[in-house]
């Protein structure tokens, strides 16, 4: 239905506000379907969710099946094929429209089938997270067994909004500098904490485990922190009352690893990229404006921790438009250290702020990064959602994934500079331990908690949520 309504021969814009337009309508079916612990739950939350990324992965596939580019552009993420010189006396939108009627049949999908979410053997629970009108849903597939569901009476979708417009409040547009974030970002934490995760991790999970959990989240919950829910210190004297009396600060780190699912299956059209060594980097590292203050000791840890890898060095005014696009092919893993771009009125002209301009969502998206593994994205707000459209995962990291990237990590808020050097010590310290085969996902997402763990601990960053909430990691793994 999404993919008839939203159809692939209008523009992009066009088709994302029928989807904004259909939101209520198509979360309100997953959650009664979720409300009657149905496999078609799952089904249907991936179905109605990143339909734009999935209509681009189609067009691409199709124009690589007939070996006409021009086919890829049905996506709307490139715009820079050659007119159809068959169709040269019709305007460009008329031709798009044509050719999707052409290619209706291979570009059509369907539902996933339901049966297909059992036995994903996943390393953990799925966590499906459906908004309501008085209530949310949360429902849980564990291995083989049937799905386990859990109501959420004081997390309607109101009161999810209301978080989002509270955080967002408090947040400035486009820079990395705040001022009276920190209290509103815990007081959300809190509240997901009471309201939204506590209830869960109290019937999927123990005081003696730590599994790992991915949480695949519909509506506002994907515009939301849920990965680092939890009742935290604001003060430095609260650090001290952390390590004396832990239990009374009960939170998401101590009880579980985490992982994001955008959509937990896909009809994925992308080439699968062999698993293999993170040998090939492509280190993107620019700061026109001189303000980040880190990144010499960062280029310098990245480096060290890669010793053995080809590294391709984008430093300064060498971090162009063009050679970020050359590059992106090659490389098995991405690291971009750069400001970040966040539109609130157009996502796709989000993106990295780069020497010579703006490589936007659109271009990165447009890209190949067919032998991706990683991309470690340390750019403000790289993986925060659309607003309006928080289905769609319309960020950086979403289109990272697009691009080929197995595995992101990126910044689900603005990231404070100085605590990226840390960060990203622990995080390849642990990731170049550990194979890239089917682990790599689970392996990622616990060396991303481990660099978290060591900065919230610590207490020059404790009491700085910007220094260790945004961090997040996103997965392809159960595609």
């Amino acid at each position: 239905m999404t993919t008839q309504v939203a159809w692939i021969g209008l523009t992009l814009r066009e088709r994302r506000k029928l989807l904004t337009d259909m939101q209520e309508v198509l979360e309100h079916a997953v959650a009664h379907a979720a409300n009657q612990q149905r496999l078609e739950a799952f089904a249907w939350a991936d179905h109605v969710r990143s339909v734009l990324w999935r209509q681009g992965l189609q067009a691409r596939s199709l124009a690589e099946k007939r070996g006409d580019e021009q086919w890829a552009s049905l996506s709307g993420f490139i715009s820079n094929v050659e007119t159809d010189r068959r169709r040269s006396n019709m305007r460009p939108d008329e031709q798009l429209r044509l050719r999707a009627h052409e290619g209706e049949a291979e570009l059509g999908q369907t539902v996933p089938d339901p049966y297909a979410y059992q036995g994903l053997g996943a390393d953990g629970p799925i966590v499906l997270l459906a908004p309501g009108e008085e209530k949310s849903l949360a429902l849980i597939l564990k291995g083989d067994a049937e799905p386990l569901l859990i109501h959420l009476p004081k997390a309607s979708k109101g009161q999810l909004r209301e978080q989002v417009e509270k955080l967002q409040a408090k947040i400035t547009d486009n820079e990395c500098t705040y001022g009276s974030e920190s209290d509103a970002i815990f007081d959300c934490l809190g509240w997901l904490w009471e309201n939204v995760t506590a209830p869960i991790l109290e019937r999927i999970t123990t005081a003696e485990e730590r599994p790992h959990v991915w949480w695949s989240p519909l509506g506002e919950f994907a515009l939301l922190p849920v990965h680092a829910a939890g009742i935290h210190p604001r003060r430095k004297p609260q650090i001290n009352q952390r390590k004396n009396d832990p239990s009374k600060w009960p939170n998401m780190h101590e009880r579980v690893i985490s992982s994001y699912l955008p959509t937990i299956l896909l009809v994925d059209s992308h080439p699968e990229a062999e698993n293999g060594p993170l040998d090939t980097v492509l280190h993107v590292s620019v700061d026109p404006s001189e303000q980040l203050i880190s990144l010499e000791d960062e280029r310098q840890v990245i480096d060290n921790a890669l010793p053995q890898a080809h590294i391709n060095h984008l430093f300064d005014d060498n971090a162009t438009i063009s050679a970020f696009r050359a590059a992106l092919p090659e490389c098995t893993l991405l690291h971009v250290s750069a400001h970040g771009w966040l539109d609130r009125n157009d996502s796709f002209e989000a993106g990295i702020d780069l020497f010579d301009g703006r490589f936007t969502l659109r271009d990165l998206a447009a890209s190949r990064a067919d032998k991706g593994q990683l991309a470690v994205l340390l750019t403000c707000d790289s993986a925060s959602g659309d607003f309006t459209t928080p289905n769609e995962a319309l960020h950086v990291a979403g289109a990272a994934q697009q691009a080929g990237f197995k595995e992101v990590v990126a910044a689900t808020l603005p990231v404070r500079d100085d605590s990226v050097v840390p960060f990203v010590t622990t995080l390849y310290a642990d990731i170049t331990a550990e194979p890239v085969d089917k682990t790599f996902a689970p392996a990622v997402a616990q060396a991303m908690t481990d660099a978290v763990d060591k900065l919230r601990m610590d207490s020059r960053y404790a009491v700085d949520p910007l220094s260790w909430v945004p961090y997040a990691h996103f997965s392809s793994h159960l595609r």
